[in-house]
């Protein structure tokens, strides 16, 4: 399985993440409607690595859909709510 590494994201005006990105990478930017397919079939996974400390990406349904998280670790410099954002997305 292929790995992908998040580096950062884009929100929409109510702070939701809509968007992963790795700048550079041909994959990126990508949907997290995408990614959530991606993760859910076993095809890509994807994790946060910041300040040395990795977390694995999953995906959680809510009321309001499928959305992505970092699993809990002793770090909270790689939760993807922390990385840079690129932009807002509307």
């Amino acid at each position: 399985m292929y790995e992908r590494r998040i580096t950062h994201t884009y929100k929409d005006r109510d702070g939701k993440i809509t968007f992963i990105s790795n700048p550079g990478e041909a994959w990126s930017p990508q949907a997290v409607a995408t990614t959530c397919a991606h993760i859910r079939g076993d095809l890509i996974s994807y994790y946060v690595d910041a300040a040395g400390w990795r977390a694995d990406v999953g995906v959680v349904s809510g009321a309001g859909g499928d959305y992505l998280r970092t699993y809990a670790d002793e770090s909270s410099v790689n939760n993807l709510d922390n990385l840079p954002e690129i932009g807002v997305q509307s």
